[in-house]
């Protein structure tokens, strides 16, 4: 019998070295949670505008297109939950902060921080970030991200590190510029279908989002920091594919908290005339040369006001 359990040690030996190979490598390689965390906090004296949310403003908003001293800390499938969190670990660290800016999406107010962030997105801002997401995750920070991080995901992400491909997708100002115009999608209807797909949780409940926005409502209060919210550009083929009832109630709720609170202003350039189809990198997100056009519209209509 010992003899058996030598040989299967033996023969496990090299998968072993192999997933500590793995490990290793997931330690040292560079990764956006990491580096905007190092870069926010290098920069935290200057920064004046903190660009929080999901996707759309990771994208879409391009600082140096705006302003100087902003900085963009959103990642992709951040929720309110998330945003608060980061908010309320950073504030104290940002002493110009003048104004935060939120991303108004289709998933915004009803999304619950379950359902948001993936589980290894959730460990990333544990481990990078310090923040202990809510009751009910059960991960730990010394968890081997093997145990976490999807093993597809691993490899390529190994196999661009071993081929010497950069890591880290965001500038210096934490936007992110890899939706090249010359990648964008050409079939907006069938995309527009998937993403719906993705997006849509059916629900119209939107207490959660609208109980984390009110938590960031009072923190900036106490804080005297203004409140951006915007509904950035999608195209027509995502509005006609998704729930029509959720997307006028993202737009009333929103227009509600700029009627109830006097630090928050909305803007909602869902079909805005002046981005056209050759902005879009796919139905809701722009594409790089679309970001930092929209980026300059914004500058010019909301924050040199």
């Amino acid at each position: 019998m010992l003899h058996g359990i030598n040989r299967m040690i033996i023969s496990a030996l090299p998968l072993l070295v192999i997933l500590f190979i793995l490990e290793l490598l997931l330690v040292i390689m560079p990764n956006d949670f990491r580096y905007k965390n190092r870069q926010l906090l290098n920069k935290a004296d200057s920064i004046e505008i903190l660009i929080l949310g999901g996707s759309h403003t990771l994208y879409d908003l391009d600082p140096t297109q705006i302003n100087a001293k902003m900085y963009n800390l959103a990642f992709v499938s951040q929720s309110l939950e998330f945003d608060y969190l980061l908010l309320n670990k950073y504030i104290d660290d940002l002493p110009n902060l003048k104004q935060v800016v939120l991303m108004v999406a289709y998933l915004t107010y009803s999304q619950r921080w379950d359902e948001a962030e993936t589980n290894w997105r959730k460990y990333h801002y544990y481990k990078f970030y310090d923040i202990t997401p809510p009751i009910g995750f059960s991960i730990q920070k010394f968890y081997p991200e093997l145990c976490i991080i999807p093993m597809k995901q691993v490899l390529h992400k190994v196999g661009k590190y071993i081929h010497r491909e950069p890591l880290i997708t965001c500038t210096e100002t934490g936007w992110c510029y890899n939706y090249y115009k010359s990648e964008s999608t050409k079939n907006f209807e069938k995309e527009a279908k998937r993403a719906i797909m993705r997006h849509e949780n059916g629900s119209i409940d939107f207490s959660p989002g609208i109980h984390s926005m009110e938590k960031i409502v009072e923190l900036c209060q106490k804080h005297d920091i203004q409140i951006i919210m915007i509904s950035f550009p999608v195209r027509p083929e995502y509005v006609n594919n998704a729930n029509k009832l959720k997307f006028a109630k993202n737009v009333k709720t929103s227009m509600d908290f700029s009627r109830l609170y006097s630090n928050i202003k909305y803007y909602n350039y869902i079909n805005d005339p002046r981005i056209t189809g050759d902005d879009f990198y796919d139905s809701d997100h722009l594409n790089d040369e679309g970001a930092k056009k929209f980026s300059r519209i914004l500058k010019k209509e909301v924050f040199n006001k």
